[in-house]
């Protein structure tokens, strides 16, 4: 089980998270603040973020973290752009399926500019990890996606 933030957001991180998203080049007005999970809503076109958008402090300190647990607010919030813009130009997979993680991981590595390095790497290994978790084949899915 992922453990990422549940504190609701602060007015500071939302703040935080809203200047991220222009340095991102994500249109404020595709951000809806909630309190459920952080996702892509393509019923919406939205980016919903939730609390679990920032890592929580302590387990992404903890040395057996998932990638997905150490990635950062940045890098968290690239993915589900990438979401976004894989959906809007019609080369996303199945919401939620392996390779449609694995792409958005990987585009938002590749593709989404203002990401520093220690993000864009943490979400290729992201994209590996869950891959592996769900028994995804890394060259096969190399090999579909669109990036």
């Amino acid at each position: 089980m992922t453990v990422r933030n549940s504190i609701p957001l602060s007015d500071i991180q939302k703040a935080q998270v809203r200047k991220a998203a222009d340095e991102l080049g994500i249109d404020p007005d595709n951000i809806v603040f909630y309190s459920g999970p952080s996702v892509y809503s393509d019923l919406l076109d939205k980016i919903l973020i939730g609390p679990n958008i920032f890592p929580d402090i302590i387990v992404s300190k903890n040395i057996t973290a998932t990638f997905l647990e150490r990635l950062s607010m940045r890098a968290a919030l690239a993915h589900e752009f990438a979401h976004a813009v894989t959906t809007r130009n019609g080369i996303a997979f199945d919401a939620g399926s392996v390779e449609d993680e694995f792409q958005a991981s990987v585009f938002a590595a590749r593709e989404i500019a203002g990401l520093d390095k220690d993000d864009q790497c943490r979400l290729i290994l992201d994209a590996v990890e869950r891959s592996k978790e769900r028994g995804g084949n890394i060259k096969v899915l190399k090999s579909i996606i669109h990036v």
